[in-house]
């Protein structure tokens, strides 16, 4: 009887070392590219920060009044959209640990036979 085919197994198959290579570095270009987004967001957010500090020292005005409330409601919006990237930037870096540990466990069981 011929035992059961594990998943590492049909990997290493159907995998090259060149082929985990490229998928790791996609993974890691994303995370790149999407930390990149995240601190554009964040500096963003400093300057309306600055802005609105600048707004309240304004006389009040019906204007002020209408541009600080965009700027409030435009750094809530890039709080939330920081709070969906690092969300991302945390599902990205958890597959690239586990395309890694496949690897390992792929190669290294591969070198043992």
């Amino acid at each position: 009887m011929k035992p059961k085919t594990t998943n590492w197994q049909m990997l290493s198959r159907n995998k090259n070392p060149d082929e985990y290579r490229e998928h790791y570095l996609d993974l890691s270009f994303s995370i790149s590219q999407l930390m990149r987004s995240i601190e554009e967001k964040e500096n963003e957010i400093l300057s309306i920060s600055d802005r609105l500090i600048e707004l309240l020292a304004e006389k009040s005005t019906q204007e002020n009044k209408a541009q600080y409330a965009r700027a409030r409601e435009k750094r809530t919006r890039l709080r939330d959209e920081c709070v969906d990237l690092k969300s991302l930037v945390r599902q990205e870096d958890a597959q690239k640990e586990w395309l890694l540990q496949q690897a390992k466990m792929v190669f290294m069981a591969g070198a043992n036979v």
